[in-house]
């Protein structure tokens, strides 16, 4: 849930995080999703993207670099 005093809080209240194990997957996925009539109920926006380590991800912020 994305807590009202969040300093530039998106304008959605709840979020969800899936990891899935390929892009395939995660296309079949969405697919399913569209089928099952979710979006004619509920406002969606999808991201996706490759999973980062924490780390590397926090020092390359740290140092302004763009992720490869």
């Amino acid at each position: 849930m994305n807590s009202p005093e969040t300093d530039r809080r998106a304008p959605y209240d709840f979020f969800c995080v899936y990891r899935v194990p390929n892009v395939k997957f995660q296309r079949e996925f969405e697919q399913q999703v569209a089928a099952s009539g979710w979006y004619e109920y509920f406002e969606q926006v999808n991201v996706s993207g490759d999973a980062k380590e924490f780390e590397a991800m926090l020092l390359g912020n740290a140092k302004m670099t763009r992720p490869a």
